[in-house]
């Protein structure tokens, strides 16, 4: 039977100084050639610190074992680029910014010399069914890469923000009829008396969705 076990803190550990240290530099692309993904790089690596995905691509265990070893190098890596950022002039942290930023790209190159080529692909599919539940279908197919690889226009790529924009707010309205018609639903069981008792203490109508 396929193993699918978690991996173990010190290589959770190592992954997670990816998260924390990917909001400090711009993606630059990737050297390897694939299917266009949704954010930085190390993104891919990422994504194999959830155990349904590492389930979903069937790792073995010789591979978690291998990817274990490249976390732990990569965090090492990692906390010496960072170490001592906030001391650096702006050129000097432009440097070690790009530094972080290619030893992004190796891991990524690293993690698919571990896996065959069907769980490569299948990280990908993952990647991009992340992006769209994050942005929303519009908006990822809005994605510069994305869009690249699926040859959608620039006037393409705004008729979907566009199209996106205006759908979320279609849902917003819908949810928040939905939430109006379960709360009349429930308050019907108070009486009249107690309806407008609790209309009273409740005064006049809030907002309490937060504009973004």
């Amino acid at each position: 039977m396929i193993a699918a076990r978690r991996l173990t803190l010190p290589a959770i550990m190592a992954l997670l100084t990816l998260l924390v240290t990917s909001a400090v530099a711009q993606p630059q692309g990737d050297r390897r050639e694939r299917p266009a993904e949704g954010g930085n790089a190390g993104a891919l690596a990422f994504l194999l610190l959830n155990e349904r995905v590492r389930k979903d691509i069937e790792l073995v265990d010789h591979q978690e074992a291998r990817l274990q070893k490249i976390g732990e190098e990569f965090g090492k890596e990692m906390r010496r680029l960072s170490s001592g950022m906030r001391g650096l002039s702006p050129d000097e942290r432009q440097a070690r910014l790009a530094e972080m930023q290619a030893a992004r790209e190796r891991l990524d190159e690293t993690v698919a010399d571990v896996l065959l080529p069907h769980q490569w692909d299948r990280l990908h599919q993952i990647q991009i069914h992340q992006l769209m539940r994050r942005q929303g279908t519009g908006g990822a197919l809005a994605n510069e890469a994305l869009a690249e690889t699926l040859g959608i226009t620039p006037e393409q790529q705004e008729r979907l923000r566009a199209k996106q924009e205006k759908v979320a707010k279609d849902v917003q309205k819908r949810i928040a009829e939905i939430h109006r018609e379960a709360r009349e639903e429930v308050l019907s069981v108070l009486t009249p008396t107690q309806r407008k008792k609790l209309e009273e203490m409740l005064g006049e109508p809030f907002d309490t969705q937060v504009e973004r």
